[in-house]
């Protein structure tokens, strides 16, 4: 009970199920004789691939590197420990698994092999490093996969079944065993290799699996733990999956149940960092720089510098109040409120003070001047951007199969941003099984007026003049290889409008 942090019920069922005890009668368990020997055979069949693929690895380097490993600094030590693999194509493993008495079928079944529109089986992976995805009690339940080369996605995790559903699992998960006292650290950080490299240092760390961080998952933490730390990238993604976090845990927060933030540099991300030069800077600064929750709401939504004025001010104290009043704990609610206040009050006798030595000179606003001067090229840009925002509403299993790029995306629109962030808050936190009901979890959340601002739609459920690809009806290869060129396309435009500004 105390290793994996189960409750006594938990305790007793896995005991049963170890001892092939069924316990239904005595009422503590539903858990059949049949669920306990499918759960012993597809964690079998796991061992069994993960064993190729790992096998796979070994043989392709004893005659050759793979750049991607060695730029992570993935030695033979690192590879035997996380137990990564190799994969080829899926008739090889196919084969393998035939002949340890696997069946084309159980594989079908359980999703690890699919059928295309052609009748042909394939799996996800071709030419990817692999990584294992263990349960808490260390079983592999399902695999990540990160390509050899450029090609997008660079990461996809394996298909959904019965046994594995990502936003109820981290990777890594095993490491919260060790865990002796709720006051240990814990680094929550963006990728397997980000994983990799803190446990490289002695630290105990885990990951989403490339989607955005659930409630469930914070939940499982806060089972070992009082505080972990979230350790995003400095990028724009990194700092929109942080304040995402932020919005998930806010209405949870009791006083052995928080998060804390480290900030990195832009560009910068925790495997980087370790893996330079400033190795020795990560460890004795930047990770020693934590900020509270508390804290990290003037980071998020308001520091000195930007409360400026009047108006920033009221508009800051607006939100951020919206945002404390969904702390469900009362007293907790009232702390936060007390301390808000007493920061914007020492912040405003600031910016008072300032007010009188407040030089005149204005700099010319080179961004809004552009944006007159790119008006019939923003016409195109929103019309994309409402075409990714169509597909995430009307095509449930394209959001979830690529809602980590979908997540990450700049959108240039703030109501569509908006309305994007909301997206994965819900199907991060609620339990969507058709693009409906999606839709009328929008509406619930007030979102009518922008849906119908930017959609051709009368009741925010059917959706006309919606291209192809963002239909549920469409071929789902088809429609990610649409998205991801998109997306693409959408990046590509960022980049070269910040090399203008």
């Amino acid at each position: 009970m105390d290793k994996y942090k189960l409750s006594f019920r938990e305790a007793l069922e896995k005991l049963a199920s170890e001892a092939n005890i069924n316990i239904k009668e005595h009422q503590f368990s539903n858990i059949t004789l049949q669920n306990r020997q499918d759960n012993k055979r597809y964690h079998t069949v796991m061992k069994y691939i993960a064993s190729y693929y790992n096998k796979n690895l070994k043989q392709h380097l004893t005659n050759n590197n793979i750049s991607f490993l060695e730029k992570k600094n993935i030695t033979f030590e690192k590879i035997d420990k996380y137990n990564l693999g190799l994969s080829k194509n899926s008739n090889e493993l196919e084969i393998f698994l035939n002949s340890k008495s696997i069946s084309t079928e159980y594989l079908l079944e359980n999703n690890i092999f699919k059928v295309n529109d052609y009748k042909k089986k394939y799996d996800l992976f071709t030419n990817r490093i692999m990584f294992p995805i263990l349960d808490r009690y260390e079983n592999i339940i399902a695999f990540g996969g990160r390509c050899l080369g450029e090609e997008q996605p660079k990461y996809i995790n394996s298909w959904e079944n019965s046994f594995f559903k990502k936003r109820e699992i981290l990777y890594n998960l095993p490491t919260l065993n060790r865990i002796k006292n709720r006051e240990e650290e814990v680094f929550i950080v963006e990728g397997y290799t980000d994983v990799i490299a803190m446990e490289s240092l002695g630290l105990k760390a885990v990951a989403p699996l490339g989607t955005s961080l659930t409630l469930d998952q914070f939940k499982i933490l806060w089972r070992f733990v009082n505080e972990p730390t979230l350790l995003m990238d400095g990028d724009l993604a990194g700092i929109k999956a942080s304040t995402r976090a932020l919005d998930i845990v806010m209405p949870e927060i009791e006083s052995e149940k928080t998060i804390n933030f480290i900030f990195l540099k832009e560009g910068k991300d925790p495997d980087d960092l370790i893996n330079s030069h400033e190795r020795s800077l990560f460890i004795s600064k930047i990770l020693k720089d934590k900020f509270s929750l508390l804290q990290s709401l003037f980071v998020f939504y308001g520091d000195e510098q930007g409360l400026s004025s009047p108006e920033k001010i009221i508009n800051f104290k607006n939100n951020i109040y919206q945002k404390i009043d969904n702390i469900k704990n009362l007293n907790m609610r009232q702390l936060y409120k007390s301390f808000i206040k007493k920061r914007v009050d020492e912040i405003s006798k600031k910016q008072i003070y300032k007010f009188g030595n407040v030089s005149k000179a204005v700099k010319k606003d080179v961004y809004f001047t552009n944006l007159v001067k790119n008006k019939k090229s923003d016409h195109f840009i929103i019309r994309r951007e409402r075409s990714i925002l169509a597909a995430m509403i009307n095509n449930l299993q394209l959001l979830k199969q690529n809602d980590e790029a979908l997540a990450k995306v700049f959108l240039s629109n703030n109501e569509l941003e908006q309305l994007r962030n909301t997206i994965i808050e819900i199907i991060s936190t609620e339990n969507i099984e058709k693009s409906e009901d999606l839709k009328r979890q929008l509406i619930n959340k007030g979102y009518e007026s922008i849906l119908k601002q930017h959609f051709q739609t009368k009741d925010c459920i059917s959706f006309d003049l919606i291209e192809e690809y963002a239909k549920e009806s469409s071929d789902i290869n088809y429609a990610t290889k649409v998205l991801i060129n998109i997306l693409g396309i959408q990046e590509k435009w960022y980049l070269n409008k910040n090399k203008t500004l």
